[in-house]
């Protein structure tokens, strides 16, 4: 019996310098948005493994330190055929060097840019869940780190 659960994601907030990294999706849904990047987690697969496998897929980062999980937004994804409910692991990942990124996987992604946290219009990013994710964000920077960058 199917029960419509829904489906796991892993998704990075990833922060270097007072900036966050958002990636052009090159397929729908959301064709042409500016994203943050991740994926589906893989059958028998934990979320930070799946997003570890996603960073190094998308972006070809083969080192990331300890992931923090920002929080689990629900959404839905519009696929062609069907919209389901999925729950996105939001992790907030810091890098040392934004040199190492590339656009590894240029089937799913376009480009990519790094944009400052004031500077982000979260209304254009794809999907609700990352808009509030990213609005999230910004609260726990501004309440926990004060003014520093992260």
């Amino acid at each position: 019996m199917n029960y419509w659960n829904p489906r796991p994601t892993s998704t990075a907030i990833v922060v270097h310098n007072g900036k966050i990294l958002l990636t052009k999706r090159k397929k729908e849904p959301c064709k042409n948005c500016w994203d943050l990047p991740g994926g589906f987690v893989d059958y028998g697969e934990n979320p930070e493994k799946a997003l570890r496998r996603e960073m190094r897929e998308e972006l070809g980062l083969r080192e990331l330190k300890k992931p923090e999980i920002l929080g689990i937004y629900a959404d839905t994804y519009a696929d062609k055929e069907e919209s389901y409910h999925v729950n996105c692991v939001i992790y907030v990942v810091k890098i040392d060097n934004a040199r190492e990124i590339k656009i590894a996987d240029k089937e799913e992604l376009s480009a990519y840019k790094w944009s400052s946290f004031k500077n982000i219009n979260i209304k254009k990013i794809a999907f609700a869940s990352n808009q509030t994710a990213l609005r999230d964000f910004m609260k726990y920077i501004k309440t926990k780190n004060g003014n520093k960058k992260h």
